[in-house]
């Protein structure tokens, strides 16, 4: 009943933000104060039994906890304490959070995409476009979408690939891959009447990538 502290790791006081100097014989609930531990304490110190929750914990910083109680019984199988275990979540939770957010993204962007292709579509199928010149505009704007759905579809791809295995890491040319994905740009740019310079140092090391990604994070920049 007075839920003294017997014992209590260094990890746990870290996660409570409690000093584990003297901790022992001191009350947990004035320790932590938090009433939810106390509510879940009573329930294993009353019945016999296990209790698991997650919960969200912030003293002062922001964590997320599965909690884990245990009854703890006598040789007369009678209650005489119990035992609580902490697993930190925290990382866990907050890459769904982004996963979440990534998804919401994502569905935004291919709507986009998806709402011009059908608008144009439903414009050429009903509104018996007879002008040429303003049909393959239509078209060519339909193209462009097509091609920011399929960018977008091998991205997500590329991105599960890369989530599922180990990277493929080998040695290869800085210089080689910036100057490839130039290129690859240099006549949209040229269309545009942009100019695009690079400035590499030269006599550059090897790294480690995988170039493929580097020339597809080279060309979103530019």
């Amino acid at each position: 009943n007075k839920k003294k502290i017997l014992m209590m790791n260094p990890k746990a006081c870290e996660i409570l933000n409690v000093k584990c100097d003297d901790i022992e014989g001191e009350n947990f609930i004035s320790e932590v104060r938090d009433h939810r531990f106390d509510e879940y304490l009573n329930k294993v110190l009353k019945q016999k039994g296990n209790y698991s929750t997650e919960m969200t914990f912030k003293n002062p910083k922001k964590r997320y906890l599965e909690c884990n109680f245990q009854t703890i019984t006598d040789h007369k199988d009678e209650i005489i304490g119990a035992v609580l275990v902490l697993i930190d979540v925290t990382r866990l939770r907050r890459l769904e959070e982004m996963r979440k957010d990534f998804v919401a993204n994502v569905s935004h962007e291919l709507k986009t995409p998806l709402t011009s292709i059908i608008g144009y579509v439903d414009t050429l199928i009903n509104s018996n476009v007879e002008d040429p010149e303003t049909e393959e505009n239509f078209l060519n704007i339909i193209k462009q979408e097509a091609d920011r759905l399929a960018l977008l579809v091998d991205d997500l791809m590329s991105l599960n690939k890369y989530e599922n295995e180990k990277p493929d890491l080998k040695p290869a040319a800085l210089q080689e891959v910036v100057e490839k994905s130039v290129k690859m740009l240099q006549s949209e740019a040229q269309a545009k009447t942009i100019t695009i310079k690079k400035e590499i140092a030269s006599e550059l090391p090897m790294v480690m990538m995988i170039p493929e990604q580097i020339e597809q994070v080279l060309i979103n920049l530019l």
